[in-house]
């Protein structure tokens, strides 16, 4: 007789979908999602979406194909911001991405998707959803929480905490991670006192 794996209460796919719900079915690019939903699963307990380390700060490949997906599909669309020499995206939902998200609203706790409400509302708040402050706050979390996967002892201050980041090459000054750690303390995301 073969297991079936429990499903995680918390994937990828609900998070992209609740993340988005979370603030009206658009979200102001892919940093920003990215960011949002790693502030979201690391609040929801049993959440099961992967990150790595990437320039911006914490990446999902799960959460990027999923967003791809939901575009290609037709269930999210993608607007070209102008940006100095460069260019930005906002996604919005379409009415069949909104029908993806009533099936999320369905399957998942109350609690859910008031922590995940929750998250996006505090960081909006607090940064208007900005992908430098949120990756800024990303970066913080991520470097506190994997020291010790490079071998390193517990961060005990801010100068710590720089030292982790850098060894992911993180280009991150003090003052942003004293600014992210502050974002992290109104998410209660806050591992260790700096």
């Amino acid at each position: 007789m073969s297991q079936v794996e429990e499903r995680p209460v918390l994937d990828a796919v609900d998070a992209v979908e609740l993340v988005f719900h979370a603030n009206n079915c658009e979200i102001p690019g892919r940093t920003a999602l990215q960011k949002l939903v790693y502030f979201a699963s690391r609040r929801v307990p049993g959440s099961k979406v992967d990150y790595a380390p990437h320039y911006f700060g914490p990446f999902s490949a799960k959460v990027a194909e999923i967003l791809a997906e939901l575009c290609f599909a037709g269930r999210a669309y993608e607007v070209r911001i102008p940006w100095g020499d460069h260019a930005g995206f906002e996604y919005h939902l379409t009415g069949l991405g909104k029908e993806l998200v009533d099936i999320a609203l369905v399957e998942q706790p109350a609690s859910t998707i008031e922590t995940i409400k929750d998250t996006v509302k505090t960081c909006k708040e607090a940064c208007d959803l900005r992908a430098s402050d949120l990756s800024y706050a990303a970066k913080v979390h991520y470097a506190i929480t994997q020291y010790a996967m490079r071998n390193l002892p517990e961060p005990k201050n801010v100068t710590d905490v720089h030292n982790i980041a850098y060894g992911f090459r993180w280009d991150v000054t003090e003052d942003n991670i004293r600014a992210g750690y502050a974002l992290l303390r109104k998410l209660d995301l806050a591992p260790i006192q700096l």
